[in-house]
């Protein structure tokens, strides 16, 4: 186990936040991706105003240790020390810790038609998402966005990809933490075409309205 101090350029968090969490970033096994890339990577998704920022109404600030909560890089082998929710085949949250398999994070899933870098975005809001008090949810109707709480990295028929919280799932989070939520922007999806490989930029861009949350509970990824 490690953790990461912070040093260098990171996205800032928005000045002007109505509420603030702080999180460090720990790994867990023989981690080969470089942690500080990881680390900058984690602050950006926290920052953008389409995610979990709420259009900069939460600030996530990133500490040396400890925090509100923890965002891990995790070797598969590593993942079941995290609790019995975790799997080596999947990213989880358990507890304050929001586990980011490695092996998705520098493969993706099969599963997921769209670009690697939209995949990592995609797990880290769904894990953080857990983390806030969401459960997972299912496709409200073809065509339509996957909501982030959908288990997007085990199939997104007859959604489509999406990497960010909808609308409906901002509104929710914005009610538990009892905060107004400023509008995020039109947002678009990267859908790979057949026979493009993950990670590439090969595809098709689709723009959609959000649709309306359906919350289930369920366990894992």
């Amino acid at each position: 186990m490690a953790w990461l101090t912070l040093s260098g350029s990171v996205p800032a968090p928005s000045l002007g936040a109505q509420r603030e969490f702080t999180y460090s970033i720990g790994s867990r096994g023989a981690v080969e991706e470089e942690m500080a890339s990881f680390a900058h990577k984690i602050a950006a998704i926290y920052a953008d105003p389409r995610g979990w920022s709420l259009g900069g109404s939460v600030a996530f600030r990133a500490v040396t240790h400890g925090g509100d909560f923890t965002v891990w890089l995790a070797t598969p082998d590593a993942m079941p020390s995290f609790g019995e929710d975790c799997s080596p085949q999947w990213d989880c949250r358990s507890g304050r810790n929001v586990i980011i398999n490695e092996a998705r994070w520098e493969k993706g899933s099969p599963k997921w038609p769209g670009a690697l870098d939209d995949y990592r975005t995609m797990i880290v809001n769904h894990e953080t998402g857990h983390w806030l008090g969401l459960d997972h949810a299912t496709c409200p109707a073809r065509g339509a966005p996957a909501p982030i709480m959908m288990q997007q990295s085990r199939g997104v028929d007859p959604c489509l990809p999406n990497p960010w919280p909808t609308r409906a799932e901002r509104e929710t989070v914005s009610r538990q933490l009892k905060i107004t939520a400023q509008p995020a922007a039109a947002r678009r999806f990267v859908v790979r075409r057949p026979g493009a490989s993950l990670g590439t930029r090969r595809g098709k861009m689709m723009e959609r309205s959000e649709p309306r949350m359906l919350m289930r509970t369920n366990k894992g990824e």
